[in-house]
């Protein structure tokens, strides 16, 4: 399984944990800085863009680790990806 873990930062113990747990299971898993992702709506193709790349599509599981400094832009990021699952 392909996963996006959403986090701050990798430096956080439980978002390490989740990591490391999830590639002993066999996963490949990829840490995302939400922060730094651009959200584009109003357009027939939703994207979530992470350096310059639309990664909307490219996982099949996302495990989002949003801060409380962070909730609002964390909450849309998570948001387009759950609305993308009926597409």
């Amino acid at each position: 399984m392909n996963i996006g873990l959403l986090s701050v930062s990798m430096n956080v113990y439980s978002t390490q944990r989740i990591a490391n747990e999830a590639k002993k299971l066999g996963h490949d898993i990829e840490w995302i800085d939400h922060t730094q992702c651009s959200i584009k709506i109003g357009t027939n193709q939703p994207e979530v863009i992470f350096k310059q790349e639309n990664i909307l599509d490219v996982f099949d599981a996302i495990i989002p680790r949003i801060g409380t400094k962070v909730t609002r832009h964390g909450a849309s990021v998570v948001k387009q990806f759950e609305m993308n699952q009926g597409l």
